[in-house]
């Protein structure tokens, strides 16, 4: 069972990991995605937000634009990260269940110049 987080706003991804207010996670139940649990995140710094990551037990965490700093604590931490993504939940999910969640990246994001280093990660699911 994979877990896929979403640094959430207002029921949409946030555009800025920081500035998100819940997590929603979930998980890969008889080929249809669940929300299993929706976690406050409204806490005053990131370094807070990666905590309730870990704790969480993530293996994706999916969000819009991250700081450097953050985006290594996220990695560090065993996550695989999806950066610089925007959209609906729903159609987001499909998207990184075809292999086609490129789609959603941010636009200024170019992914061929990746900057995060290891934290732009693929993993596959069948």
């Amino acid at each position: 069972m994979i877990l896929i987080g979403f640094a959430l706003y207002k029921n949409r991804i946030a555009s800025l990991f920081e500035n998100s207010t819940e997590l929603g996670v979930y998980c890969d139940k008889s080929e249809k995605w669940e929300l299993v649990e929706c976690i406050g995140f409204d806490v005053p710094d990131a370094f807070n937000k990666v905590r309730i990551l870990k704790k969480a037990n993530l293996d994706i965490l999916i969000c819009g634009a991250i700081t450097w700093e953050i985006a290594t604590l996220i990695d560090k931490s065993g996550i695989s990260l999806y950066p610089w993504i925007s959209g609906n939940i729903d159609e987001v999910l499909d998207a990184f269940k075809n292999g086609q969640i490129d789609g959603f990246i941010m636009p200024g994001f170019n992914k061929h110049r990746k900057r995060w280093g290891r934290c732009w990660r693929r993993v596959r699911i069948n």
